[in-house]
Order: structure tokens, then sequence, then C-alpha cells
């Protein structure tokens, strides 16, 4: 169990660092006075009839009370089962994007996560095979997530959204297998369902409505990752050694709402590799990543009217030397 008392000041403010946006932005307010001068801070304040501000001051006060509960039974040698629950909190934040008045540094909030999981780890068939698996529930109040807000002379921009109520229910599991000397599968697969229970706000793309019912940004249903590695003594000291990786990821978005212009599309990885160490000093090995070549993207960023996607590595090879000291 964790008291914490949280207190914060910020002072920000965003300046006109070109003559050409000052005059952009004095364009903008149609000459009105006082006109925005190099260095000047350029954002606005709605509650004095839209006038420039010299600081923008906005404090955070909050307190949490963090716990955790479990319990935990050994089944048999080898096997243990457990428990959980606990409570946490994520401290609230400020925005520090480039807005353009003082309602848009309003600061978001801690948000708050009541977590139950369960689940068991066990080793089998004289320890030649590993199993963990477990199933979880995560309640949150006040979410932080990745949305965006309108601004009338910037257009779309990237903001933080506070989420009144959400929740994610899911399962993992782990299995490691050495069925003879030598050979090691490793595979682990997560399940994954999250959902904004009540959000009345903007999308990632800045248009404004319920959002109930969509999932977390950059929230894939299903992720999994196996390894399949052999390794045999080729004579004095010497070992040679083969593997590869399979890398699976679904579909999700990059925001908040099922926007198809966020979509980040499923995709699927093939890495493989061999070599030979000596000794346990020296190892060598050739690397090939993303056989396949398969295109995919891992993020998207809106910005004004452009839409951009971050590419993942297309197919890579390479050579790698290593020497432990």
């Amino acid at each position: 169990m964790r008291f914490t008392i949280d207190r914060r000041t910020f002072d920000s403010c965003a300046l006109a660092v070109t003559d050409h946006f000052a005059r952009f932005w004095n364009l903008f307010r149609r000459g009105r006075q006082p006109l925005t001068q190099v260095g000047d801070c350029y954002v606005l304040d709605p509650a004095n009839d839209l006038q420039p501000v010299d600081n923008v001051h906005n404090k955070l006060n909050e307190n949490s009370l963090s716990w955790r509960f479990g319990l935990n039974w050994t089944a048999r040698p080898g096997l243990l089962v457990y428990a959980n629950a606990s409570r946490g909190y994520k401290a609230g934040t400020s925005p520090v994007a480039a807005v353009s008045t003082v309602n848009q540094y309003k600061p978001i909030g801690q948000e708050s996560v009541l977590a139950y999981e369960a689940g068991l780890k066990g080793s089998f068939f004289d320890r030649r095979l590993h199993l963990a698996a477990s199933g979880f529930y995560y309640d949150y109040r006040d979410k932080q997530l990745r949305s965006a807000r309108l601004d009338p002379p910037f257009g779309p921009l990237e903001a933080l959204a506070s989420i009144p109520k959400s929740h994610v229910i899911g399962a993992e599991v782990q299995v490691i297998a050495r069925p003879f000397d030598g050979l090691t599968l490793d595979t682990a697969a997560t399940y994954t369902h999250s959902e904004i229970d009540r959000f009345v706000g903007y999308d990632g793309l800045t248009n404004f409505g319920n959002q109930s019912g969509t999932p977390f940004p950059f929230s894939p249903k299903w992720q999994s990752i196996t390894n399949l590695d052999y390794e045999f003594p080729l004579g004095r000291g010497v070992r040679a050694f083969v593997g590869g990786s399979l890398t699976y990821r679904s579909g999700t978005y990059a925001g908040v709402g099922r926007r198809p212009a966020l979509r980040i599309d499923p995709y699927t990885l093939i890495d493989l590799r061999a070599g030979v160490a000596i000794g346990e000093r020296y190892r060598a090995w050739l690397w090939a990543r993303n056989v396949t070549n398969e295109y995919y993207w891992t993020n998207v960023f809106s910005n004004a009217n452009a839409v951009s996607r971050f590419v993942g590595q297309p197919a890579t090879y390479g050579i790698a030397l290593s020497q432990r000291m």
C-alpha cells in the first residue's frame, strides 16, 4: 500500500519564432491590437476577448492510494497457482502541443486502474515443458489515450484525451518446450479486448461524437511470437545453431475511434538465423529479418490534410560477431 501526494505547477506558452509566422498570426487575428511580434507569446485567452497572454499557468493537485493483494498456492513442486488484485495510478499531465488558446492547455488528471489477474506457472515432463497462463481484467477511470483536437488556425492537432470509463479483458499464455537436447520451442500469445465504455469527444481525426464501444489505440486483439532454435555440436568446443522467429500482430488503430485512415493492418514477420559458437566466448552468425519482405506499418500520424504512415523495415540481411568478456 502506498499513499502519494502529487503537486505540480505548469507554466508555458507558444512563441512566434519567425517574422513569417508573426505576420500570419496578425492576419489570422485581422490586425487586432496588440500585434504579435517575433518572440511574443501568441496564445489567446477566450475569457479576455481573445487577447494574447504572456504565460499560461496551471496547477495539478492530486492524491492517490495504491495497493496490491495477492494469493499464491503451490499445488505441487513446480506448479504455482496465483491470483492478484491491485489499484494503481498514472500521474496527470499538461499538454505541450503548439496550440492557440489558453483552454487547450487544460491539464489532464490522473488515471486509475483496478486490476485483477489469475493464472498458473508450472513445469512438466521432467522440466522439458514450461507453461505460464493467465487471464486479466483492467477497469480504468480517466484513462489517458491518444486523440486529437480541432484548432481553428492549425486544423487537427494531436492531443491527450481523458476517457471517463474504459476496460480491458484478456489472456496470455507462454509455452517453452525442449522435447530433446538442442531443440527449444518458445511461443507466446496474447489476446486483448479493449473498449471505451464512456467518452463523448473527438476521435483521432477530430470528428466529435460518442466514442463509446471503440477500442484503445495501439491495442491489437492478437499478438504472438514464436522462436524455434536448434543447437548441435561440431566438435572441439564448436557448436552450430539455426533458428527462426515468427511474429504476428492483428489490426489496430492509431487513435481513438475506428477511422480507416488511422488503421494499422495486421502483419506477420519471419526472421531467420544461423551460425557457430566457439566455446562460451565467441559467436558468429548470419541473420535475416522480414525475409518475406512484408509491407507493414506501426504508426499513423495525421496532420492537417496529410496522413503519414511509419513503415516497418523491409527484408534485411546481415552478419554479426560477438565476444563475451
